[in-house]
C-alpha cells in the first residue's frame, strides 16, 4: 500500500508539474503572438510584421488569455509596463474583461508605489472618463514616477477634462522631470499652444 502511494504521489505530481509547464509554455507562446514586439522581423530586428500579417492568430492568443482569466492579469500589467501604443488598447481590453477597473483602483491607494505605478497603468491601458479622473488624482502622488507616467498616460488619453490639473502640474511640480512630463502632456491636450 506504502509503495502505491508513492507511485499515486509521483504520478500525480508528475502529471500536475506537465500541466503546469504546458500552461506556461502556452501562456509564454501567447505572450509572444498577442504582443507582436517581441518577434524579430526578417533583419532580426523586433518589429510588428508578424502579427500584422495573423490577426487571426492574435485573436486566438487573445481568446485563450481570457479563458485564462485572473492568472493572466498580472502578466498583461507587466506586458503594459513595456508596450507600445499599439498594444496598449489590446491589454487594456484584456484587463477590463479578466479583472475590472475597479481592481487596479484599489491598487491606486496602496502603500506601495510600484503598485500605484501598476494600477496607474492598467487604468490608463483600460481608458474612458472613469480612468481619467482616477489618474488625475494620482498627480499628487508622494512618487515621482507615479505623477511622471500619469501625465504620459493622461497626453495619451487625450481627454480635455485633465487640460486645468496637467497645467497644474506643469506649474507647480517640484520636480523638474515632472514638470517635463506635464509640459509634453499638455503638447499632446493642446496642440499647436505652448504651456
Amino acid at each position: 500500500m506504502n509503495g502505491s502511494f508513492r507511485l499515486n504521489f509521483m504520478r500525480s505530481s508528475i502529471s500536475e508539474h506537465a500541466v503546469v509547464w504546458a500552461c506556461f509554455s502556452l501562456l509564454l507562446l501567447c505572450y509572444h503572438l498577442i504582443f507582436k514586439d517581441f518577434f524579430p522581423n526578417k533583419h532580426g530586428l523586433l518589429g510588428h510584421d508578424f502579427m500584422l500579417a495573423s490577426p487571426a492568430l492574435r485573436q486566438q492568443a487573445t481568446d485563450l488569455l481570457t479563458k485564462m482569466g485572473g492568472s493572466a492579469v498580472e502578466l498583461l500589467v507587466d506586458v503594459l509596463l513595456h508596450s507600445t501604443s499599439e498594444i496598449r488598447p489590446i491589454v487594456g481590453s484584456l484587463l477590463e474583461r479578466l479583472a475590472g477597473m475597479d481592481r487596479f483602483l484599489e491598487n491606486m491607494a496602496s502603500m506601495d508605489p510600484q503598485q500605484r505605478l501598476r494600477a496607474a497603468e492598467a487604468v490608463g491601458a483600460i481608458g474612458g472618463p472613469r480612468a481619467v479622473d482616477a489618474i488625475v488624482g494620482t498627480l499628487s502622488d508622494p512618487d515621482e514616477r507615479v505623477r511622471i507616467r500619469s501625465l504620459e498616460l493622461l497626453g495619451d488619453l487625450g481627454d480635455q477634462r485633465a487640460i486645468d490639473v496637467v497645467r497644474k502640474s506643469f506649474l507647480g511640480d517640484p520636480v523638474p522631470e515632472v514638470v517635463d512630463a506635464a509640459k509634453k502632456a499638455l503638447a499632446k491636450l493642446r496642440p499647436g499652444e505652448t504651456a
